[in-house]
């Protein structure tokens, strides 16, 4: 009876026009409008908003491992990304449209529009949405969120060179924390490599490809991707060679992953001396794996 009363009392001292919030108040509202009534107060608007659940059906909480905004945050989410999703929960503009900045949210959302079904919290699709919002940002917008978790990050190289760098990894990431964990060999070489994922693309003749590439891209005038696939293209046609049995070896070598972005693009980036130090390196470490 308290909090009925204490709300109604703050609502009506705040000027509250509008009193928007879960369904799990449906119940307090005719309590609060009886209030609102015996003071003879204006009765604000109410709106009950579904209620967001897990993957399991039941009200999201702490036993489904629920995260809180600042530990969004903290992995690299940005507002702008965790507000769209979450606006998306029990609404929509009634149309196929998801990727929305907040000037769009504000000037489509109607609450005619809500949903009366509970919408269920989906990690992936947050993901999606985070990862859209980081793929339509500037590079210099991108850096200045690193350097605010991160102030560290790229302080090796200039602006320019991190700018590429943030160009090439934005596409595949869905936070600002993800894009400094994918970035690292392009600040550092890999020290060491995983010898199972060794075993199943350094074959015996890897080596001596490697070797023959790192000739042929030694000799280069100028060092642009287009000259480097070139290259690539030469030593798989003198060599009968598919695509993989020399990307997947070089990448590994240079990167220390077999994933990434365009790995002409991220040699080009890297500069010769690294490219050609990463490969001799990675000759001599794995000739035995």
């Amino acid at each position: 009876p308290v909090y009925n009363l204490v709300v109604a009392v703050d609502d009506h001292d705040m000027n509250i026009s509008h009193v928007i919030r879960g369904e799990d108040h449906v119940s307090n509202t005719p309590k609060q409008i009886l209030i609102y009534q015996a003071l003879n107060w204006n009765i604000p608007k109410f709106a009950h908003l579904p209620m967001i659940l897990g993957s399991d059906g039941k009200r999201l909480s702490k036993r489904h491992s629920a995260t809180g905004v600042q530990s969004y945050r903290d992995e690299g989410y940005q507002p702008e990304a965790l507000l769209n999703y979450l606006s998306l929960l029990g609404w929509n503009p009634g149309t196929e449209e998801e990727v929305m900045h907040l000037d769009e949210l504000t000037a489509k959302f109607r609450l005619d529009q809500v949903h009366k079904k509970s919408a269920v919290f989906d990690q992936k699709k947050l993901n999606w949405i985070s990862g859209q919002h980081l793929a339509g940002q500037t590079n210099q917008d991108i850096l200045t969120g690193i350097r605010n978790i991160q102030p560290q990050w790229g302080q090796s190289k200039n602006n320019d060179y991190c700018s590429g760098v943030i160009e090439l990894i934005k596409p595949r990431s869905k936070s600002l924390v993800e894009l400094i964990e994918q970035s690292e060999y392009f600040f550092k070489d890999p020290e060491e490599y995983n010898r199972e994922t060794a075993k199943t693309i350094w074959k015996d003749e890897a080596g001596i490809i490697l070797e023959s590439l790192r000739d042929k891209l030694n000799e280069l005038s100028g060092w642009e991707s287009a000259a480097i696939e070139a290259e690539f293209k030469n030593i798989m046609n003198d060599n009968d060679l598919a695509l993989g049995k020399i990307m997947k070896p070089v990448r590994f070598a240079i990167c220390g992953t077999v994933n990434g972005p365009a790995l002409y693009a991220v040699m080009a980036l890297l500069g010769r001396d690294s490219c050609m130090y990463r490969l001799d390196r990675a000759v001599k470490s794995l000739a035995n794996s």
